[in-house]
């Protein structure tokens, strides 16, 4: 496992959901073969979690210490010496707090294979030409197999034509792989996925120095600069800030790094003495 991305992890699953899914024909299409199609979902969602979970093991931890490394060099360079033990396995609930954020989301690729299924057993039944009379969440889908089907009537056209241009549809709502929904809006697994892992170390390594910061009783941290555009990191980007709030000079830091989803920035300990020589 240790060799798996989380991209790759994710990526995989997208792909054999598309395969699953782009063999869907609205000729032959029924209620047995989306039955199937659903109990395969929530089989490669169960494993997505396991892998997810095995990813997160490994790699929480890994970046929580790297973390805490940086920061003792950073604090031993600094002439700082260990006054408080470590707090009992934080990386635990770092780990926790992930997984129970990832699961959801991956619990909802079975939802979003739920409406393509619905979209195209309503897909299946415009070709057929039966009568349309169940509600659809897909209500986009709805009214456009139905208006194509009235018109493939009065052009006659023959029933694989508008089969065809009914299966284009379907396919390109999952051509780009948007499985996961998250408040309303759909996320590529692999894009996913990337945000996730950088999103998540780096919340790690965060936590990791706050904590060898308290071990340490050092109270200042500096945010890292690399010219960044970002309306939500510029008031934060080369800044120093103090964990407890009551330094006389330096503001409380409100907010840590990565301050929103792929965010770049970290935070590293410094001191007024280090500040004087720049």
């Amino acid at each position: 496992m240790s060799n798996i991305s989380l991209e790759s992890i994710y990526g995989e699953t997208a792909r054999r959901l598309r395969e699953s899914l782009l063999a869907v024909d609205p000729m032959t299409f029924d209620g047995a073969r989306a039955e199937r199609i659903r109990i395969t979902t929530r089989r490669q969602v169960a494993l997505l979690n396991l892998a997810t979970k095995r990813w997160a093991d490994l790699e929480i931890p890994k970046a929580y210490r790297t973390g805490a490394r940086r920061a003792r060099v950073a604090l031993e360079i600094l002439g700082k010496k260990r006054k408080k033990p470590d707090m009992e396995a934080p990386e635990l609930r770092l780990k926790d707090r992930m997984l129970e954020r990832t699961f959801a989301a991956n619990n909802s690729i079975k939802e979003t294979v739920d409406k393509f299924l619905g979209a195209a057993m309503l897909a299946a039944r415009t070709v057929k030409g039966t009568q349309i009379q169940e509600q659809i969440s897909m209500d986009d889908a709805r009214e456009v197999f139905e208006r194509w089907g009235l018109e493939a009537v009065a052009k006659q056209q023959a029933r694989g034509v508008l089969s065809k241009k009914i299966y284009e549809y379907l396919r390109t709502l999952i051509e780009e792989s948007n499985f996961i929904e998250i408040n309303g809006r759909y996320y590529q697994m692999r894009k996913y996925s990337k945000m996730v892992a950088r999103t998540e170390l780096r919340e790690a390594q965060s936590e990791a120095t706050k904590e060898v910061c308290r071990q340490f009783e050092h109270d200042l941290v500096e945010i890292s600069e690399h010219g960044t555009e970002c309306e939500i990191c510029k008031p934060y980007e080369g800044e120093v800030y103090s964990l407890s709030g009551q330094h006389p000079d330096y503001p409380m830091l409100d907010e840590e790094p990565p301050f929103h989803p792929n965010c770049l920035h970290v935070m590293r300990p410094v001191s007024e003495i280090a500040l004087e020589y720049r």
